[in-house]
């Protein structure tokens, strides 16, 4: 599924929402693991951002795949005039964010890709509760 979506092509021309959307439920029916999508607001990404967030989005659910053993996500893509926020949230088992974080490639490269347009990642992570992972870009260009 990452091998047939590496192409910026897959964004082209949909925005970023309906993209998400499709690549949720193709990897939903791959993994058997529940997607709830919510999508709010609607405006003008530049392609660099929304491949950035698409790539997050890619990496956090290859990771609930992985290793979460959850049940459900909750995936929600937020566009308001100041902000993109990006939020994949899992009912898996959580894990210890501090052990993880400075041996995760996949975290450290949703870092960078997210860094380098001028976006943020947070991650909170509880032992048997879940994980969130949220990605914010300033979006001032983002005309609504």
């Amino acid at each position: 599924l990452i091998i047939d979506e590496l192409r910026p092509a897959t964004l082209e021309g949909k925005g970023l929402g309906k993209a998400l959307t499709e690549y949720a439920a193709r990897w939903q029916d791959q993994t058997g693991i529940q997607v709830n999508v919510t999508i709010s607001g609607e405006g003008f990404l530049p392609l660099e951002v929304e491949q950035v967030l698409y790539r997050v989005l890619q990496e956090a659910l290859s990771n609930v795949a992985r290793h979460s053993k959850a049940t459900t996500i909750d995936l929600a893509l937020t566009l308001t005039a100041q902000m993109v926020t990006l939020q994949v949230k899992d009912n898996g088992q959580g894990f210890n964010l501090q052990a993880v974080t400075d041996d995760s490639l996949g975290i450290a490269g949703m870092k960078q890709r997210l860094e380098e347009i001028g976006g943020t990642l947070s991650i909170d992570s509880t032992l048997g509760v879940g994980t969130s992972v949220i990605a914010q870009v300033q979006s001032a260009q983002n005309n609504t």
